[in-house]
């Protein structure tokens, strides 16, 4: 992931007066080709204890899921890899769905990056997110909807996405997700500190649905973790990614690969897959 740099300091602190004034985007990911993909209708139950650890699915080899040992995956579209793997939550990657039927009852991953335009992001301003998330309310009334999937830094975004929904006489979500690497300018502490200050002005419960250091360092990849798992209100969490194609114009940093070669496991992957086993 590269980034438009500023200086970290309070940045996390100073959150919520940044959310109604302007700031800096930055690039991350867009959705893998899924046209290989064998179309199937997404399956997922509800369980009462709800499947933490998870995989943004950026290479479609369904033996990294089971390497892996995650419960659940999404690809960032509304069609999974396949029928035989860990649970697959489908993606809405623009707020429009294509494939889903209207009775469809699980969740729903809405928006990838809408601070981004392509090829990083779906490029929805706040106010059309608003009408498109109020559209598909109407259109899957008996999804559960989380919502977002927004850059860590892009608190001018969200700031203005709460406001429309607000103005629209909207109900704010009760699920949200998004997106949180590690940088030389953006340190666990201040990732963290980010993310409280969102979920102070959200409320709901969390997915954080990409997550990673492209520069492959453990510790920061253990103390997010670690972070994440004492956060009562983070549901869920799916690392990015098993392996990431070196010529996609969205790729960042090989360091958040999970899975090398030779389906061999990276120290973070061994790291991940340990604490995978272990919430099960």
């Amino acid at each position: 992931m590269k980034a438009k740099g500023f200086a970290p300091v309070l940045l996390g602190l100073l959150l919520l007066h940044w959310c109604f004034s302007s700031g800096n985007a930055t690039a991350q990911s867009e959705p893998p080709s899924t046209e290989h993909f064998t179309v199937f209708l997404p399956l997922v139950t509800r369980a009462s204890t709800p499947p933490y650890f998870g995989l943004a699915l950026a290479t479609p080899e369904a033996d990294d899921l089971r390497l892996l040992d995650v419960t659940w995956y999404y690809n960032w579209s509304e069609q999974p890899l396949t029928a035989n793997t860990a649970a697959f939550v489908p993606m809405a990657y623009d707020g429009k769905i294509r494939h889903l039927p209207s009775d469809f009852e699980g969740y729903l991953l809405v928006f990838n990056e809408p601070n981004l335009g392509a090829p990083n992001g779906c490029g929805l301003s706040p106010a059309e997110a608003a009408r498109r998330y109020a559209l598909l309310r109407q259109e899957l009334p008996n999804a559960r909807l989380v919502v977002g999937g927004w850059s860590v830094f892009a608190s001018d975004w969200i700031g203005d996405f709460i406001r429309e929904l607000r103005a629209g006489n909207l109900p704010l979500p009760e699920y949200w997700h998004v997106h949180a690497y590690t940088e030389a300018w953006i340190t666990p502490r201040v990732a963290q500190d980010f993310l409280t200050s969102y979920h102070n002005l959200t409320g709901g419960t969390y997915w954080i649905t990409e997550y990673g250091s492209p520069a492959g360092n453990l510790e920061d990849f253990r103390s997010m973790t670690s972070w994440f798992l004492s956060q009562p209100w983070i549901e869920r969490i799916a690392a990015y990614t098993n392996r990431q194609p070196a010529d996609a114009p969205w790729a960042i940093g090989s360091g958040v690969e999970l899975v090398k070669e030779k389906s061999t496991l990276t120290p973070i992957g061994a790291y991940y897959a340990q604490l995978a086993r272990q919430k099960k």
